[in-house]
């Protein structure tokens, strides 16, 4: 499962070029979930509690680092990176999520019962996934067909992704979540978002799509003495109040070193830092962004 959630996390620069995580920082977070991790004289117990303790402690952290519209997206990764791995989703259905439904060829492809309701772009979408997904749904389009009237309440529900498919289809071809996922894209696209959100409920439970905010009391208990907090900040965003309440409750707050950074005052922060590291006091380093040239100096200080 590390593995797994390491390439996870590294593929999240994909998202964002700022998600960008080191195989050093990683490892670290995995041996504290390590620790973390309830004990027991059990050996499969104890491997449960240690991939539980992994796969929610470096979600959490991860997290952390994260803009809020990313962080489903980055839940739904986690799942259904798994559920790949294991052979639950093949290969010809994540592609046909992610990219479409590519080179198909549609000679076979079943007439639509009703282009009115459902586009030929729908239903050439329904037809990849009858044809991507023989084990289980390879009468969909037959389905769909006969019992037309019940797949087009189905689409029309407001909660279509909690709900069950028209006729039990679902039950009877022991569908896959994915695949209803599959489905909603195709008839009811509007849903989609809320069927990944539900999809990750299923896979990995209700802590995976809610997603508390960050305290203080969090940061610092994950930090170390040569590993800075670092708060990239939206327009308007200032966490300093937040800071200094938690820095008057650690006793910290009378000796903590404060300067905002700019042109000339590199050598006032090395001061600072060099003073913080010799009696442990805190730093705190303001508008980084308009000091760009001295950010390496700083990087240097801290290994």
């Amino acid at each position: 499962s590390g593995s797994i959630l390491y390439f996870v996390i590294a593929d999240l620069a994909n998202i964002n070029p700022m998600y960008q995580f080191s195989l050093t920082y990683f490892v670290r977070l995995f041996n504290n979930c390590i620790d973390l991790a309830k004990k027991s004289d059990e050996l499969d117990v104890r491997m449960q509690y240690l991939c539980d303790s992994i796969l929610s402690n470096i979600f959490v952290n991860v997290c952390r680092g994260l803009f809020e519209d990313d962080k489903l997206t980055f839940s739904f990764i986690i799942a259904t990176a798994f559920q790949r791995h294991e052979g639950e989703i093949n290969p010809s259905e994540w592609s046909l999520l992610l990219r479409g439904i590519g080179l198909l060829d549609m000679t076979d492809r079943p007439p639509n019962p009703d282009p009115d309701f459902v586009s030929d772009k729908m239903w050439d979408f329904t037809y990849a996934i009858q044809c991507y997904s023989p084990e289980h749904c390879a009468d969909l389009c037959q389905h769909i067909s006969t019992y037309l009237e019940d797949w087009k309440e189905w689409i029309a529900l407001d909660e279509p992704h909690t709900t069950s498919l028209p006729v039990n289809y679902d039950e009877q071809n022991e569908l896959h979540y994915f695949q209803v996922l599959l489905l909603l894209k195709a008839l009811s696209p509007e849903k989609l978002i809320s069927a990944i959100g539900e999809h990750v409920k299923r896979s990995l439970g209700e802590s995976f799509i809610i997603f508390p905010s960050t305290t203080m009391a969090d940061l610092w208990a994950s930090s170390t003495k040569s590993t800075p907090i670092v708060f990239v900040l939206s327009t308007g965003a200032d966490p300093t109040s937040m800071l200094l309440r938690y820095a008057t409750e650690m006793g910290m707050a009378d000796t903590m070193g404060k300067i905002s950074l700019g042109q000339g005052q590199g050598p006032k922060a090395v001061k600072l830092v060099d003073e913080g590291c010799k009696n442990g006091s805190w730093v705190l380093l303001q508008n980084c962004h308009l000091y760009k040239t001295w950010m390496p100096t700083l990087e240097k200080m801290c290994e």
